[in-house]
């Protein structure tokens, strides 16, 4: 997410880690990082490295497509980024982040600002939605 101070980012963060660790989820988390002018919304990048005890390489690598089996974008644009940097043969790891929410009925995350306090919850919920049919996806493959 990208705001000015105390828009309440930090708090929708919060909540998301709050209602998952209550779930009996495991949660790291960690910082979206810029891309060139667009915002990537690498959101698993961070969380997986320091799971897995590496450090964070702050720019976008052609060997983060073989390190991880997901690559996630939050919209279109920024999808098209990512596929354009994606070495042949790894495409079917790049997806929409709301693809694993099919019954959303919507392919993009919004932008949580423009509906006020509203808007955080309906994100919220949406990423909630997304972050469960991850791992519903994961576990299947295990």
């Amino acid at each position: 997410m990208v705001g000015d101070a105390g828009l309440g980012k930090s708090r929708l963060v919060a909540e998301i880690v709050r209602t998952l660790r209550a779930a009996g989820h495991r949660v790291a988390f960690g910082e979206a990082q810029a891309f060139g002018r667009n915002t990537s919304y690498l959101i698993w990048r961070e969380p997986l490295m320091s799971v897995s005890g590496d450090t964070f390489i702050s720019d976008l690598t052609l060997a983060d497509f073989e390190i991880f089996d997901y690559v996630l974008a939050m919209d279109r644009e920024n999808r098209e980024i990512l596929a354009s940097l994606c070495p042949a043969g790894y495409e079917e790891r790049l997806s929409l982040f709301l693809d694993y929410a099919p019954d959303l009925g919507i392919e993009e995350v919004p932008d949580p600002y423009w509906g006020g306090e509203q808007g955080f919850e309906q994100v919220f919920d949406m990423l909630e939605a997304a972050s469960l049919g991850l791992l519903e996806e994961i576990r299947s493959r295990l």
